[in-house]
């Protein structure tokens, strides 16, 4: 079975989601190269930064041919701000995702990402700018169950996203206010997939080693994948030393140099974590300066890890 979006076909129904801080270009590339994803996602763009053209936010915009297709997400809760933002960023994107379950604090006082499920009716309006200032490329909703358990409105959410227009959805199986904890509640993101005729695709860990079984379980058109990327591009939990190595590359090419370094700490400490690395090596790591030290920690970690240490 395909997974279509609006008029985009995706080669695979396993889909790299947005994460605030980490899903720059080099790691986009690194998973699409090892995991075959079939769509990758930026982090989440603000459309007021957009708007006053800020210098950070252009640089999360990078991107390359080898970067497709690409989801760009962007947040906000002016409809006008929001379809200013579709515009300037539909030259790049084959999807724009409109971020309405985002649970950090600074985001939902705002009234931005997850405050969204308590406004259907300013939901709708931005929606409906996204769509305006698409250009004819698909726009999905990122979402989640609900505020919290008290209100359970995804699929009221759903439909109402389908309904102006939205050529998918992509729901969280948890709670704004659960942000993280807990497990992913999953028989629900299957009733919102019973409910709307446009593509759900399901998210929130724990998953499987077969990441498709959830499409069959659960009913959904596909799976995004976030937090078990991290350090782990094959999506098969298995350290892979040689992507380790391959991403350090891509963070040294496409981030500014003293920046780049200081991006790579958590990645590299995330792959030291799967490998069972000593903390010695994960401390190294943490106060590295530059990339040829990154990657003599990278060799010390597989030379342990090929003596079975």
């Amino acid at each position: 079975m395909s997974l279509v979006i609006g008029n985009l076909p995706l080669k695979s129904r396993v889909l790299l989601a947005p994460m605030a801080g980490v899903s720059d270009l080099a790691f986009r590339l690194i998973v699409r190269k090892y995991a075959g994803v079939g769509l990758a996602c930026t982090e989440m763009i603000s459309a007021r930064a957009l708007h006053y053209n800020n210098k950070k936010t252009q640089e999360a915009l990078v991107t390359t041919p080898a970067d497709s297709p690409l989801s760009v997400q962007i947040f906000g809760s002016e409809p006008d701000i929001m379809r200013e933002a579709a515009e300037k960023v539909s030259g790049i994107a084959d999807i724009i995702d409109i971020n309405m379950g985002c649970p950090a604090k600074k985001i939902v006082k705002n009234g931005d990402g997850g405050a969204l499920m308590l406004n259907l009716p300013l939901a709708q309006e931005i929606i409906k700018a996204v769509i305006t200032g698409a250009g004819g490329k698909p726009v999905t909703i990122k979402m989640r169950l609900g505020w919290d358990y008290d209100n359970l409105n995804a699929v009221t959410f759903a439909k109402s996203a389908q309904y102006y227009g939205a050529a998918a959805v992509v729901i969280h199986g948890r709670t704004v206010k659960q942000a993280y904890t807990g497990n992913a509640d999953w028989s629900l993101i299957r009733e919102v997939a019973k409910s709307v005729d446009i593509p759900v695709v399901g998210n929130g860990s724990p998953y499987p080693e077969n990441l498709l079984q959830l499409c069959d379980d659960f009913g959904v058109a596909g799976v995004m994948v976030g937090r078990p990327a991290l350090g782990n591009p094959t999506l098969d939990g298995v350290i892979n030393f040689e992507a380790a190595h391959e991403h350090l590359t891509l963070i040294e090419r496409y981030r500014p140099a003293k920046t780049g370094i200081l991006e790579s700490r958590k990645h590299i400490i995330w792959y030291l974590k799967r490998a069972h690395a000593p903390s010695n090596l994960r401390n190294a790591a943490a106060l590295a300066v530059n990339f040829d030290e990154m990657r003599r920690i990278l060799d010390d970690a597989r030379d342990i890890s090929n003596l079975g240490c």
